[in-house]
């Protein structure tokens, strides 16, 4: 990911959830109703098949799975041979989970209580499944452009990553653990943490190769 695609989308998912931290803390009931109108239409959607497979798809990214992910994938930066590249990922990946919790703390959302299939504890602001499939599937992106060199396999790489992105936050929607605006949050702050340890990352190569 080079440096102007890297600032561009820092800055626009930073704005988007600044946007969405600001309804919450100061007119929440405005959020929820933008937040029901859509739980509204999804919830049309439920069926026996659909509901087994959006139950297993989201279950991708719990706890347990996230951890998982997030060490096979640091691991996979390492194995790269690009320190700061490993640093990077491991930083991004395992900071950007404990950053999560810490703001699901400060903000204390509570979860849908209404046509839920899947329960969970904890509050619902931002949404954790959705930052982590960003960080773990963005990594992903940040990786395979060092080893694919072709334009067309990477397009092809990454569209299937971003779909299945969207699919994570879909999904938490869809089960019912999770308002539309906490995913939206969820994406942008993984977006934000993702881009923002590449630029630093990207600096500190620069400022490597001056010295050398």
């Amino acid at each position: 990911m080079n440096k102007r695609t890297s600032q561009w989308l820092f800055i626009i998912s930073l704005i988007i959830f600044l946007i969405l931290l600001g309804f919450i803390l100061i007119v929440p009931q405005q959020l929820t109703r933008f937040d029901t109108s859509i739980r509204l239409w999804v919830n049309n959607y439920h069926a026996p098949l659909a509901n087994a497979f959006w139950r297993q798809y989201t279950s991708l990214f719990n706890a347990q799975a996230s951890f998982t992910w997030a060490c096979g994938i640091s691991l996979l930066a390492f194995l790269t041979r690009d320190w700061h590249l490993g640093l990077q990922i491991s930083i991004s990946i395992f900071g950007g989970i404990m950053l999560n919790h810490l703001i699901k703390i400060i903000v204390r959302r509570p979860r849908p209580f209404t046509n839920v299939l899947m329960h969970y504890s904890g509050f619902s602001f931002p949404s954790g499944h959705s930052l982590t499939a960003v960080l773990v599937f963005g990594s992903i992106m940040i990786i395979t452009s060092r080893w694919v060199h072709h334009q067309g396999w990477q397009y092809l790489i990454n569209g299937i990553l971003i779909v299945l992105i969207l699919m994570i936050g879909f999904s938490r929607v869809f089960v019912g653990a999770h308002y539309p605006s906490d995913v939206l949050a969820g994406w942008s702050l993984g977006v934000v943490i993702l881009t923002g340890l590449n630029l630093v990352t990207l600096k500190i190569n620069q400022l490597t190769a001056t010295k050398n």
